[in-house]
């Protein structure tokens, strides 16, 4: 904690290209207030924080200057506890947003953490909580848009809808159990990782919004999912604008079902099999 403080103290308001905290442990409020003020007079561009907290004992107070810093560029946040956003939220400047382990309610989530973002151009959501009705992602700007939950039941969407509004979106990484979208864009590079088969009206809305991918990847059951839509099993879609097809452990997949989704991609140009370590 001295040796930080003092690292801080000496650059004064000199600019911080990158500042990385991780800490499972207590720390005081006071310093870590002062850490922030530091950093935010500093014009940090690149913030890391992997923080944990008790709500009970040690309650987790993030500085509310630290939603309306000027200068960030890329910001992560790894929270452990419950946590609120502030009222008003504004990066200005912000380009990449990661946040891991969120539980987004009703109660907790201001979606201003993405209109108050106006050049906000990548978004990683890894093992959230979303406990809403409907979540939107509303961002003219994004360009990378990955949700990552893998098997976990403890993450991922639940019954909610997700909407997706992202007309500049080049690469969309989704891995998740169910899905609902709507609004959605056409990105150069799609992949998908698919743990469980979901409704065929669902996956159909997805494919069709995929239609014009040039890269297309495919995870594990997902060739099986994708088969089950009537779409695909009938040999009524077509995927004309995928060049390239990268399918990864493929290990359920049946000849048919690879067959036909070969069949639904009339321009491909390459194929590319991978399989996971040992």
């Amino acid at each position: 904690m001295n040796f930080v403080d003092g690292t801080l103290d000496r650059r004064n308001t000199s600019n911080v290209e990158k500042f990385s905290l991780v800490s499972n442990h207590k720390l005081d409020g006071n310093r870590f207030h002062s850490w922030i003020s530091t950093l935010i007079k500093g014009n940090v561009k690149d913030l890391y924080l992997c923080l944990y907290g008790d709500d009970d004992k040690y309650p987790l107070l993030i500085p509310p200057s630290l939603f309306t810093c000027e200068s960030l560029t890329s910001l992560e946040l790894s929270l452990h506890c419950d946590f609120k956003f502030p009222k008003y939220i504004c990066f200005p400047k912000l380009k990449c947003l990661k946040l891991h382990s969120f539980k987004f309610t009703d109660e907790c989530w201001n979606q201003e953490l993405f209109s108050n973002s106006p050049v906000l151009e990548e978004l990683i959501l890894n093992y959230c909580t979303i406990r809403m009705k409907y979540f939107s992602i509303s961002i003219p700007t994004l360009k990378l848009l990955e949700i990552n939950t893998w098997a976990m039941e403890a993450t991922g969407l639940g019954q909610c809808a997700l909407k997706i509004h992202a007309p500049s979106l080049v690469k969309f990484t989704y891995k998740e159990k169910e899905y609902i979208l709507s609004s959605f864009p056409t990105p150069e590079e799609a992949v998908l990782c698919l743990f469980i088969k979901i409704g065929c009206a669902d996956l159909s809305l997805l494919l069709q919004a995929l239609a014009h991918v040039k890269c297309l990847t495919v995870y594990d059951r997902a060739v099986q999912s994708i088969y089950s839509a009537d779409d695909l099993s009938n040999n009524s879609l077509k995927l004309r604008g995928v060049k390239m097809l990268k399918i990864y452990d493929n290990l359920f997949a049946t000849d048919q079902e690879l067959i036909a989704l070969l069949k639904a991609l009339p321009n491909l140009e390459s194929l590319v099999f991978q399989m996971a370590s040992a």
